[in-house]
Parts: structure tokens; sequence; C-alpha cells
């Protein structure tokens, strides 16, 4: 385990929690802050410091060691869907009789089978933060179907197909189309899974580096990237937050290598919780604000104090779905696949 991945992983769920308490706070409930929806543009990027996260932990775990592909698939999905069915049959009521309470900024109504099996479409999906999941498991599916080629033919093979998409996404606006498959595969978000796979490579090498001021020196840089690259005029968020996001999870690995870590039990619970918390925060908020609103809005209490329950809330909720559902049920699962291809 690394265990500053870990407390970067709940520094990014972290980000987009606060990424969404801004949004929701200024543009739906009168926040009147401008001045944080500038601050937005750098925590968004938290999507992106997990998509680097993923290609690391895939490369990581996996490094020169023989695994079958339906094994991986399984370990992954396992991971990927259950707390995210829960929390999509928890919307279904809602999709049923408040549609309209659902994603309400999207021109298209969501296709609860697309969102069920986390496969684009030309809605939102079910779960707004879901459409992250639509990479992440494409990710690995490309990531397992490529696992017999060892590790560094996969990743350089794994690269220059994404490098070849992202070529093809930039000549055919596949978005354009209305072709949500299509802008998937093409996006260059997937450079970003890309980039963590070949820091899983470098992370070894970074324990052998004996100048502890090349450490002090990336770290500036992914400082300077991270202030400075999301507000450049480029339309492509790898280049804006992806650079940043790599360099950010660099400076994590090359901490750890170096001995600089963080606290091990605090860290490891806050990445244990990021998945959970990543998924139910957007629910919070809705149904935090939705019971302001009806107790008297800005009448009873002021807005950031409605966000700052929304926090604590989202925090309280993650700790009890990860302990209380997610966390046996993996365990589970994780049995009946060992029992599974133990057989096999």
């Amino acid at each position: 385990m690394v265990i500053n991945i870990q407390l970067l992983r709940f520094i990014a769920a972290s980000m987009i929690l606060l990424t969404h308490l801004v949004l929701f706070g200024n543009k739906k409930y009168d926040l009147n802050m401008p001045d944080l929806m500038s601050l937005e543009v750098v925590l968004r990027m938290g999507v992106d410091v997990f998509f680097v996260i993923s290609g690391f932990v895939m490369v990581y775990t996996t490094y020169n060691k023989r695994v079958r592909i339906g094994e991986f698939l399984y370990k992954r999905a396992a991971r990927i869907y259950p707390i995210y069915w829960l929390l999509c049959l928890a919307l279904l009521p809602i999709l049923m009789f408040k549609p309209g309470w659902i994603n309400a900024g999207s021109a298209v109504a969501p296709s609860f089978w697309h969102s069920w099996f986390l496969v684009p479409s030309e809605g939102a999906p079910l779960l707004m933060v879901a459409w992250t999941l639509e990479f992440e498991m494409f990710f690995y599916l490309m990531f397992a179907l490529t696992l017999p080629l060892g590790t560094l033919k996969q990743i350089s093979t794994l690269t220059a197909m994404f490098l070849a998409t992202t070529i093809l996404g930039s000549i055919y606006n596949f978005e354009d189309t209305q072709n949500p498959i299509l802008t998937l595969i093409t996006s260059p978000l997937l450079l970003e899974f890309a980039a963590g796979m070949w820091l899983a490579v470098l992370y070894p090498r970074l324990k052998l580096v004996q100048n502890n001021v090349l450490l002090i020196v990336i770290g500036l840089i992914a400082i300077a990237s991270l202030v400075y690259m999301p507000y450049i005029n480029v339309e492509n968020r790898a280049i804006t937050h992806g650079v940043p996001a790599s360099l950010v999870v660099l400076a994590f690995l090359f901490c750890e290598a170096k001995g600089f870590v963080g606290e091990r039990k605090t860290s490891k619970v806050g990445g244990n919780i990021s998945y959970a918390l990543y998924l139910i925060h957007i629910l919070v908020i809705s149904a935090v604000a939705k019971i302001w609103l009806a107790l008297g809005g800005v009448n009873i209490a002021p807005t950031w104090a409605m966000l700052f329950v929304v926090v604590l809330v989202s925090l309280s909720a993650a700790v009890v779905l990860h302990y209380i559902f997610e966390k046996p049920v993996l365990s589970f699962l994780h049995k009946v696949g060992k029992s599974l291809y133990e057989k096999a």
C-alpha cells in the first residue's frame, strides 16, 4: 500500500465535493461568492487526479504478475458496482416520480440501463458523477485485454492506443455528432490513465534518487502548475488539468519514496471512504439543500452554514456507507471470487 496515494485519493474526493459546493452554492442557492467560482476551476482537478491514480494503481498492483483477465475484471466490477448500484436503486423512485429532480441541467433524461451498466448515452448518467466511472470501466476493460502482453508492452500499447484515439478525436469531434461512446474512447482524458501507468513504472526508481533537492523542485513545479495551468486558454483538459494532476501525483509518490508520508491510519481511512464520498456527496447536497429550503432557507440559516452541514453529512454518510455496506460486500465478493478462481 502506498500511503500517500491513499491520502491523495481522499484529497481528490474532497476537491470534487468542494467543487460541487461552489457550483451549487453560487449558481443554485445564491451563495454570492463569485471569487470561489475561479477556485472551482482548480478544485475540479480532483477528477483528473483520480484518473492518474487509477492508472498508477492498476500497474502497481499487477506489475510483472500473471493476472487472469476474468479475475481482474471481476475484482474491478466488485470494487465499482455494488455501492454504485445501491445509490442508483435509491434514485430509481425519484426517476419515476420526480424526474425533474435528477440532472435538471441536462437536456436529455438519464437512461436507467445505460447508467446501471455505466455505458455512455446522450444524457447524463442517473448519478451525475458517474460519467467518470464510464471512463474508469473503459480503461479497466482495455487494461484487462492487454494484460497478456506483460507490463511494459502493455503500458506502451495502451499509451499508443490512447494517443491515436485522441488524435482521431481531435480530427473528428464525435461530441458534435452526439456519439457518446466514440466521444469517450477518443477523449484526451484517457491520456491521464496512461500518465498514471508510467508513474507506476517510475515509482521504484524514485527510491534510488539520493538528492532531496529534486523532490523540492518537483514539488514547486507541481504547485506552480496547479495554480497556473487550469487557467491557460487551451481547450484540452488533459493539458490544463491532466498535466498538473500528474505532477501532483508524482510529487506525492516522490515524498513516499523519500519517507515523507501522511499519518498511516488517517490516510488509510480517508482513502477507504473516498469512493463512497465521491458517489454520495451529490445526493447529500441535494437532500440537505431541499430540507433547508423547505424550512425557510436563508431565513433559518445562511447558505454557507447549509453547505457546511453538507460537508459534515457527506463525510458521515461516506463513513457509514463504506463500513456498513461497501467493506463487508467487497470482502464477501472477494471470497466468492477467490473460491471461483481457485477452482478454475
